[in-house]
Order: structure tokens, then C-alpha cells, then sequence
């Protein structure tokens, strides 16, 4: 992935887990660019399919999506995609658990 990109998604998220909003300043290991839908299920490299994710955050959902309980927002939907979901704060409720 070119550095351009991640570099975008970076700013876009403002340095933050883009699924429960833990800012660089307060997480070790580095955030890491995730892939929302992962690259073994065609996920492209695009700023739309890629989000800034904390080591937690990506270590748990690993190539399955996170659920935001949004309308239509079911089983069998494509789940969350976190960075349209950043300033509500809806990606919050289903990954609260991880960082405990």
C-alpha cells in the first residue's frame, strides 16, 4: 500500500481507532491501516474499504466486520464501515468489551 494512502486514511481519522475512537497518543503498539472488508474477500485498497484500527480493535475483528446496530444493520449485512460512522459514535457500542 503506498504511503499517500495510509497517510490519508491518518488524517481522515485524526490519528484515532476509527472503530472505538482511541487516539495514537494513548495506544501501543501503532494504530494499523485495517482493510473493513479484508483483501481475501476482494476488499479493495480504496480510502472507502480502509480504516485507521488500534492493535485491539484489529486483532478481534480480523477479517469479519463489526456490527453497529444500525437500521439494516442485520446478520448477513456487510456490517460497519467505521469511518461513516466516526462522529455518531455507533462503533463504539460493539467494541467496548475488547479494551477490557
Amino acid at each position: 500500500m503506498e504511503r499517500k494512502l495510509r497517510d490519508q486514511v491518518r488524517r481522515r481519522a485524526n490519528s484515532c481507532c476509527e472503530y472505538c475512537q482511541m487516539p495514537q497518543a494513548f495506544a501501543e503498539p501503532t494504530h494499523e491501516i485495517d482493510h473493513v472488508i479484508a483483501e481475501q474477500h476482494r476488499g479493495p485498497a480504496t480510502p472507502e474499504n480502509l480504516a485507521l484500527a488500534c492493535f485491539h480493535c484489529n486483532n478481534h475483528k480480523g477479517t469479519s466486520r463489526f456490527r453497529c446496530g444500525c437500521p439494516g444493520d442485520e446478520e448477513g449485512s456487510p456490517g460497519v464501515y467505521p469511518n461513516r460512522h466516526r462522529t455518531s459514535g455507533k462503533s463504539r457500542q460493539n467494541v467496548d468489551s475488547i479494551h477490557r
